[in-house]
């Protein structure tokens, strides 16, 4: 598999977005065709990962986790894992999801096109 990987600079300098401990894309290519995207987004006390998964160029999956990185007492060596959210479509419909703790509500078909645009944006 081929990996584009694009920097939280990217997002800072190009985007305007800002987090207190960077962002990451990461693109993954079978065959010049897409079939994972991993986006981590880390906040101020936790990371949020989503991984999106596709078939013939249609998101089919989407796993979300989230994990606790700093307590009162600064970074946590081992980060703690908070849930494990799973999304399932068909057509660019939520067909099924299985959710351990209510997160905030995200149009996945939405973000996950605007993070293909930003593969392919990324020089």
């Amino acid at each position: 598999m081929k990996i584009k990987t694009v920097p939280n600079d990217y997002f800072v300098d190009v985007k305007n977005e800002v987090t207190d401990n960077g962002q990451e894309l990461k693109g993954y290519y079978q065959n010049n065709q897409l079939k994972k995207i991993k986006h981590s987004v880390g906040f101020s006390f936790w990371k949020i990962i989503r991984e999106y998964f596709y078939y013939k160029n249609e998101l089919i999956f989407v796993l979300e986790t989230k994990f606790q990185t700093n307590d009162e007492n600064g970074f946590i060596n081992n980060p703690k894992l908070i849930y494990k959210n799973s999304y399932y479509f068909n057509n660019n419909k939520l067909i099924k999801k299985i959710v351990k703790e209510t997160s905030d509500t995200i149009d996945f078909v939405k973000e996950s096109n605007e993070l293909k645009d930003d593969l392919k944006n990324y020089k």
